[in-house]
């Protein structure tokens, strides 16, 4: 999960069960920090470029709800979505894409709504 040079800048993990130390939080809450700095700039990118109100995200990082909780207030962003099955694991982090684009192709239209639980097309 982590490399030899994550364990040289930071030290050895914190073992299960063994006390939460100042050190753990202050290294979780300085990697968040950095994270939450690089998605804010991708998501700020992303709604410059494509002027869409709504963000859909899927992966691992998605799941990030520290992260997601800001991303309403403080971009333009007005709706997310946050795929239900949101992991880096193949298959599942591309399967939702594999029938999205396909279904665009085949049917000509310009825009493909992905709602819970179904996929919706708008004309």
């Amino acid at each position: 999960m982590y490399s030899d040079r994550f364990v040289d800048v930071f030290g050895e993990p914190r073992r299960p069960g063994a006390p939460l130390m100042e050190k753990h939080q202050e290294v979780a809450a300085s990697l968040q920090a950095m994270l939450e700095e690089a998605e804010f700039a991708l998501v700020r990118r992303l709604q410059r470029e494509t002027k869409q109100s709504a963000l859909c995200m899927a992966g691992g990082v998605a799941l990030n709800s520290a992260f997601n909780g800001k991303v309403l207030p403080e971009t333009p962003f007005t709706d997310i979505y946050i795929q239900p099955a949101a992991n880096d694991a193949f298959p599942t982090g591309i399967a939702a894409g594999r029938g999205i684009v396909p279904s665009k192709r085949i049917t000509g239209l310009s825009t493909i709504r992905v709602v819970p639980c179904s996929i919706t097309v708008r004309t």
